[in-house]
């Protein structure tokens, strides 16, 4: 009996881990769904910032259009040419404004996409982590079955000793009785 307790406390506690297991993939599997998640805010931001890049490079090609005409307008008419360089200047002040804006935006493309890139990286590493799970969970059944079938061989054995003694017990009164049988 304390053979079959000891494999019915090992079965126990294994059940208990395989339980633990389980909920630790679900937690990996929710924690894998944020992530994806997050991916995908950042691929919206990104595609974002690709319009807006789009939309700036054409404001810099209009405005490169005005300064070209600007500057057509100051070669025609001297008189006015104070006040197309006052505006050449503004339009180049705007103009190197969209530059830098624009060289803002592909630093933070470059960044999200490294962070893409870095969400990736951990997304490959939740899945490995992941397999490796499932692989733990499959060694761990295969011991769980294998337990079970040595408590059942463990089983069969104790109920094929019991039917041996109460053999001999039969035999061991059939014995006494003839014992008896043979004073009278």
């Amino acid at each position: 009996m304390d053979i079959l307790d000891q494999l019915e406390s090992k079965i126990l506690n294994t059940i208990g881990s395989v339980e633990d297991l389980q909920l630790e993939n679900m937690q990996l599997q929710d924690d894998l769904s944020e992530t994806k998640s997050e991916l995908h805010n950042k691929q919206e931001q990104l595609a974002n910032s690709n319009a807006q890049l789009i939309e700036s490079d054409a404001e810099r090609l209009s405005l490169r259009a005005q300064l070209d005409t600007k500057s057509k307008e100051v070669q025609a008419l001297a008189h006015e040419k104070t006040q197309l360089t006052h505006e050449k200047d503004q339009l180049q002040q705007e103009q190197d404004e969209l530059l830098r804006e624009h060289i803002e935006l592909q630093q933070e493309a470059e960044a999200l996409q490294q962070q893409r890139t870095t969400l990736q990286d951990e997304k490959v590493q939740l899945m490995e982590e992941k397999q490796q799970f499932v692989s733990e969970t499959e060694e761990l059944k295969k011991e769980v079955l294998r337990l079970k079938h040595e408590k059942d061989t463990w089983a069969s054995k104790a109920a094929s000793i019991l039917k041996v003694l109460e053999k001999a017990d039969l035999l061991k009164d059939d014995l006494a009785q003839q014992g008896k049988l043979e004073e009278v």
